[in-house]
């Protein structure tokens, strides 16, 4: 396998199975002998660190993405052969941009985080860093963790998010995973994962 990391970054909104199928295909990959590295959300523990999602502030906010992308780029530099990253900016923008009230309250650090939000992802497909968008929607149970708030709003939400990522990557980097079995959705994941390291151990 080449050198430069293979790079499977899981998206979808609250309960699409994104954690357990980065842990799934940790687990899997790991069995196939490859040296994998994963990429926590770190946005569920500082949410719940300060009293949930609709308690958060703007520093909050700005946390996450530095954070997320620490993490990140501390994986990319590691030895490791394959990265599992478990949601990215795109995903925090989403959560920021439904608070209107946070995003009023200081419209322009409101604005800079956005803004911010979308330069992490620029330099990341600038440097080649992201292989493969596996994007999890939200035709699967919605299963409440006690951190889950947009239930009502979920199919909105699954549009709203996908358009924001489609609007960011290329398509051509993305793949819907769908079906509302989550056995069989990872089934599908195990297809994509397998496609994308035959294409990459090619090159």
């Amino acid at each position: 396998m080449k050198q430069n990391k293979i790079v499977f970054l899981f998206c979808g909104v609250e309960s699409t199975g994104k954690s357990t199928s980065v842990e799934l295909a940790n687990k899997y990959l790991k069995e196939k002998g490859l040296n994998v590295k994963v990429v926590g959300e770190v946005g569920r523990d500082i949410s719940v660190g300060s009293g949930g999602v609709d308690s958060m502030s703007l520093f909050d906010y700005e946390h996450i993405l530095f954070s997320h992308q620490a993490n990140f780029l501390s994986a990319y530099g590691s030895d490791c052969q394959v990265i599992l990253l478990d949601t990215d900016s795109i995903y925090t923008r989403y959560y920021l941009e439904k608070d209107e009230t946070l995003l009023s309250s200081n419209k322009e650090l409101s604005h800079n985080l956005i803004q911010l939000a979308g330069d992490i992802v620029k330099l990341n497909l600038k440097n080649s860093r992201i292989t493969k968008l596996i994007y999890l929607n939200s035709d699967c149970p919605f299963v409440q963790d006690g951190t889950r708030t947009y239930e009502k709003t979920r199919k909105q939400d699954d549009s709203i998010l996908l358009n924001l990522y489609k609007k960011s990557y290329d398509d051509k980097l993305i793949s819907i995973v769908d079906g509302k079995d989550f056995a069989l959705r990872f089934e599908k994941i195990k297809e994509i994962i397998n496609e994308t390291l035959a294409k990459e151990t090619d090159r």
